[in-house]
């Protein structure tokens, strides 16, 4: 939901650059972050998502497939016209991309992959896709559209047809799910944190939820939900989002969630992948017509005190991003960016002055 304020344009500005260099001015180093590699790709689109899988990268609007085993030169292996989506995930050899439909396409030979089953199977209007044991979980809903927020659980029993065997209303618009045994977390944008039972994918159930403002993503690790949140701003000339943060959530008892931990982002901070002791994060730009997204680390080795580690503002029109061992590979509009993070060494040890 738009904040309302008074401020004036440029006084907004002065705002948020003033919060952007204060979380800037807060970072810690325990790794380097280096941009490695660009490789442009046409057509442009709007933004894309991606899956890492035996050397491949996978994205989901347009669909192409790149070749990413020697992670500093990327090469695109190729592209389907006519097949796209908000986002993709993989199922063994099967890869489902997901928009208005589930679509669902052979990738067993990453560079011929063929689109089996496409425009067939409704999904409402999906933002996001998580796969867990032979269960597809959409979060879908855009208020905007009048298309109703819910989480769609299909069986993938038959890989070729999804089927849908169960659904839960949710309260606003969900942007990103995470899956961690049978409980499905939500970032449900105003709704807050939804956490939802999934034991009997026929009848998913709500059983808690939290309020952490205006929720964009979700990730989860151990016993622990990594959320991204932002509110937005609207006056009569402008919309756009406010600085964020990362939230942290014990989720030890799923049912009575508590933060236990935050940090606030540069920028507005949306997709997270939390690998290890790493969080990795995607931002929109707050800038007044700002193009740049940018992406950062946290490192969450103490989950109650995340610490904002590094940034890289090379990003243009960054939607989601992927991670395998140490490369991070964030699909944009035009480019494929790739970094590497690299532990810094420790301070060498110095023997004590008798």
């Amino acid at each position: 939901m738009p904040v309302s304020n008074p401020f004036s344009r440029a006084v907004l500005l002065a705002a948020l650059l003033a919060a952007s260099t204060q979380a800037t001015s807060a970072l810690a180093a325990p790794i380097a972050v280096s941009p490695v590699a660009r490789l442009a790709v046409q057509p442009a689109s709007g933004g894309v998502r991606g899956v890492v899988s035996g050397g491949y990268l996978f994205t989901s609007n347009p669909f192409n497939v790149f070749d990413v085993r020697d992670p500093l030169a990327p090469a695109l292996v190729t592209s389907l016209a006519g097949v796209g989506g908000t986002d993709v995930a993989l199922y063994g050899n099967w890869l489902y991309q997901v928009g208005t439909t589930v679509n669902v396409l052979d990738v067993r030979d990453p560079r011929a992959p063929v689109a089996v089953n496409v425009g067939a199977i409704p999904a409402g209007f999906a933002n996001k896709v998580a796969i867990s044991g032979s269960l597809l979980y959409v979060a879908s809903g855009q208020a905007f559209y009048g298309v109703p927020a819910e989480l769609r659980v299909y069986s993938l029993v038959d890989p070729t047809a999804p089927a849908l065997v169960g659904t839960l209303a949710l309260p606003a618009s969900p942007t990103d799910l995470a899956i961690s045994g049978a409980t499905a977390y939500l970032a449900d944008q105003t709704g807050g944190l939804r956490v939802v039972d999934v034991s009997v994918p026929s009848a998913p159930r709500e059983v808690a939820s939290l309020a952490v403002g205006n929720a964009r993503g979700v990730a989860v690790s151990g016993n622990y939900a990594y959320v991204t949140v932002h509110e937005d701003y609207c006056d009569e000339e402008y919309c756009g989002p406010l600085p964020g943060s990362l939230v942290v959530v014990d989720v030890t008892g799923a049912a009575c969630p508590r933060v236990v931990g935050s940090v606030p982002t540069r920028k507005a901070a949306e997709d997270i992948v939390v690998v290890g002791r790493y969080a990795y994060v995607v931002e929109q730009s707050i800038e007044m017509n700002g193009t740049r997204q940018d992406y950062l680390v946290a490192d969450v080795t103490v989950p109650t005190s995340p610490v904002l580690a590094q940034y890289s503002t090379a990003v243009y029109f960054g939607r989601g991003l992927a991670v395998a061992g140490a490369s991070v590979f964030v699909p944009t509009a035009n480019n494929l960016f790739v970094f590497r993070t690299v532990e810094a060494a420790p301070p060498p040890f110095v023997c004590p002055v008798p």
